[in-house]
């Protein structure tokens, strides 16, 4: 078809003169051409894929490098390329070190909530960029910022954010990815400084709902879990609905990353003893009472049958309390549409499997 027309010619005259002689010209004056192309970039897919076919990420990192030190450059720059990483595929050696220094102590709040989309849009993209983002060292540079007194719930909300791009795997073009390998390692590292961030910003809606969003897709092995318990996350993660009670977005997202936690038996316990069968219950009641989605009932008889045990290791240390919670999830709930599973999860209740020994 010949070239892509460009209505906006904006775009092109701001790719010109960052082209030209660009270390004879003021931060003031790049910045303003910055924007211009920033505009010019954010009326059309045309214009966006004429700066990329044109080589407008390669001279934007140009610019971002001989103006690192200012912030408003620095800015503009990264717009730039959270927008054009949406047209690229590849992401090459020289912008992943950027992204890494830029995360690093010292960047602002809102230039670090920058690259991090940036990032995050690579990761997006492919397994490729993913795994070599991972491999530049993305996981240390998180830690920083998890641990940042300063750290915002804008940082938390992309950071979270990043963590689940960076462990995808739905790139059909690799037979094996390394997302569980990934998986694991990031969770090792962040999980708990994350966990504690979730007590600071329960207020923070938006916040929450990324952090238990993270959670769940990070817990994937049950010394996960049990991490999470020792540093009070149980706690933290059923008071979340006590603060938002009338968010049931938030409460699915709960009772999920209760389903998660409930795969280790000790945490399991755990559950029980803060009070999730109560919690499973008072939401059934709720979404039963303003008639939800089957597919959110559908999640909270899974989380019901989670924390629903038939261990007889477990009756002394839980005095049978915890076995008469979770069979009042299923007996009080009264979900039609979810009979057959509360049927099991009765009859598992009245005949526990006999143990050897």
């Amino acid at each position: 078809m010949g070239s892509l027309l460009v209505n906006d010619t904006a775009v092109k005259e701001c790719l010109e003169i960052l082209n030209s002689g660009l270390k004879s010209k003021t931060p003031i004056e790049v910045s303003a051409t910055l924007e211009r192309l920033n505009s010019g970039l954010s009326k059309s897919l045309e214009s966006r894929m004429h700066a990329f076919q044109t080589g407008a990420c390669g001279l934007i990192l140009d610019v971002l490098d001989d103006f690192v030190d200012v912030k408003s450059v620095v800015r503009s720059c990264l717009k730039a390329l959270v927008t054009l990483s949406s047209q690229s595929n590849e992401l090459n050696e020289k912008g992943i070190a950027r992204q890494m220094n830029l995360l690093q102590e010292g960047t602002s709040a809102g230039n670090s909530r920058l690259v991090m989309r940036w990032m995050k849009r690579c990761c997006l993209k492919s397994e490729k960029n993913r795994q070599a983002i991972f491999e530049a060292g993305v996981t240390d540079r998180v830690k920083e910022i998890l641990q940042k007194d300063t750290v915002t719930a804008g940082e938390l909300s992309d950071l979270c954010s990043l963590l689940r791009a960076l462990i995808l795997d739905d790139d059909l073009t690799i037979d094996y990815g390394n997302s569980v390998q990934r998986t694991r390692d990031v969770a090792q590292e962040t999980v708990i400084f994350v966990v504690p961030l979730l007590a600071k910003f329960i207020h923070k809606k938006k916040t929450v709902c990324e952090v238990l969003k993270t959670l769940t897709a990070l817990l994937v092995r049950n010394d996960f879990c049990v991490k999470v318990e020792e540093i009070g996350g149980v706690s933290l993660v059923l008071q979340t609905t006590v603060v938002h009670p009338d968010d049931e977005n938030l409460t699915c997202l709960v009772l999920r990353l209760i389903k998660r936690l409930a795969g280790n038996d000790y945490v399991k316990v755990r559950l029980v003893v803060e009070g999730a069968a109560s919690l499973v219950v008072s939401a059934m009641r709720r979404m039963q009472v303003r008639g939800r989605k089957k597919v959110n009932r559908g999640s909270l008889v899974r989380s019901a049958k989670s924390i629903h045990w038939d261990d007889s290791r477990y009756h002394q240390s839980t005095s049978d309390d915890g076995f008469i919670n979770s069979r009042n999830i299923a007996l009080d709930a009264n979900f039609t549409n979810d009979a057959e599973t509360l049927k099991q999860m009765q009859h598992r209740k009245l005949h526990p499997p006999t143990h050897s020994g």
